[in-house]
């Protein structure tokens, strides 16, 4: 897989006017190798990476080093399948890395999207593709419930690999179950710390409160 790393000058996508702390976290090593399986599953050979690092900070594969400080946040993802040119684009986060991180799951869900045959036709990309009235592409995580996102975070965190997203949007005792388990494994007094609890309780919040809509 080719990855070709644009630096930009200027964010010509959807601006976010405040931006806030993302609810999920992940390796960077596992944000690059999901994007980049991803679109390796839609048939692409190559794909563009735009975002605000200088060029002389990639590394040799392409993807900005993980350790620049690029001066927006803003990252985009384009890559040309058999549905068009897609082009993902996002910079609700304050950190770069969680917008590359929106983008790898936004990814992941439009896939799961084909699996259920509810768009035979790949109609879940057409809000990412190229249209004539000049209004930017759709940021990332607009593609992405609130809910999702969450249920994302605490499987990451309660180390959960046996069960997905939508396992926990079904089953609020389930999410419940997944939470306490990353409250005990992120909690300071066992060693983990005070942003990841936060995150915790901050994700099972947006699950109890979707179950009582």
């Amino acid at each position: 897989m080719l990855v070709i790393y644009h630096e930009l000058d200027r964010w010509p996508y959807v601006v976010t006017p405040v931006r806030k702390d993302a609810l999920f976290s992940a390796f960077y090593a596992t944000t690059t190798d999901q994007i980049t399986s991803e679109i390796d599953l839609l048939g692409c050979d190559r794909f563009t990476v735009g975002g605000f690092a200088p060029a002389t900070k990639t590394r040799r594969d392409g993807w900005p080093a993980a350790d620049c400080r690029p001066s927006h946040p803003g990252v985009a993802i384009t890559f040309t399948c058999r549905f068009g040119q897609v082009t993902m684009a996002t910079d609700q986060f304050t950190d770069w890395k969680d917008n590359l991180r929106g983008i790898a799951l936004t990814l992941q869900s439009l896939r799961a999207i084909g699996r259920y045959g509810t768009a035979p036709k790949a109609e879940q990309y057409r809000g990412f593709l190229p249209g004539p009235a000049p209004v930017a592409p759709a940021t990332a995580l607009q593609a992405i419930p609130e809910a999702l996102l969450a249920a994302e975070v605490l499987l990451l965190l309660g180390e959960d690999e046996e069960h997905k997203a939508e396992d926990l949007l079904r089953d609020l005792d389930l999410a419940e179950r997944t939470f306490r388990r990353a409250a005990i494994r992120t909690h300071p007094d066992q060693g983990g710390t005070s942003i990841l609890f936060r995150r915790a309780q901050s994700a099972i919040t947006v699950l109890r409160s979707r179950k009582a809509v």
